[in-house]
């Protein structure tokens, strides 16, 4: 559920895992803590025998433990949405925020995108925020925020978004759906 600070909300993301009650769960924490814990235990069995051809194959699945719970807290811990009449900033973990001021958006754009994958495509909700250029300002995978949290933005910025999930676009046609709102602007 959106906290309302003031006039302005906080939205985090939700991870697809089981919730316990109505509280947001907060998994990224306690899953690096448990691989970062099976590193560090995997360094101290087997620092005696770094010489041993086995120790990079024991040393892998921890490692890779690590990495992907980094990622997985970032992705949904590390990822917040503050909003108010004003603006709409998006935090991420290691990267500096966006800020977006209300008075450029001009439309968003709700749909999903078909994302080429090994067994064909794999579809993801995004939102898509435009300014009157039709540039695209903002875009945001939904799938991560819950849909209560988002009608609670929507009212807060006062912007009703276009479109519906039920819409899939291919990730290579996003292009030929919105017209120079992917390219890069000259410099």
């Amino acid at each position: 559920m959106a906290k309302i600070v003031s006039d302005e909300i906080e939205i985090a993301a939700h991870w697809p895992l089981p919730r316990f009650g109505i509280h947001r769960v907060r998994y990224g924490i306690p899953l690096m803590a448990a691989s970062y814990l099976s590193l560090v235990l995997t360094l101290g069995l087997y620092l005696p025998a770094v010489h041993d051809p086995r120790f990079l194959y024991d040393l892998a699945f921890p490692v890779m433990a690590c990495i992907l719970t980094t990622w997985g807290a970032s992705y949904y811990d590390g990822t917040t949405i503050l909003a108010n009449r004003d603006h709409i900033t998006l935090r991420r973990w290691w990267r500096q925020p966006t800020v977006v001021p209300i008075s450029e958006v001009a439309r968003i754009v709700r749909l999903t995108v078909d994302e080429p994958s090994k067994n064909g495509t794999t579809p993801r909700p995004a939102l898509f925020f435009f300014n009157s250029d039709s540039r695209c300002i903002l875009s945001l995978f939904s799938a991560r925020f819950d849909d209560r949290d988002l009608a609670q933005l929507w009212t807060t910025i006062g912007i009703q978004p276009e479109g519906s999930l039920h819409e899939h676009v291919k990730t290579m046609k996003l292009g030929d759906r919105f017209p120079g709102a992917f390219d890069k602007p000259a410099a």
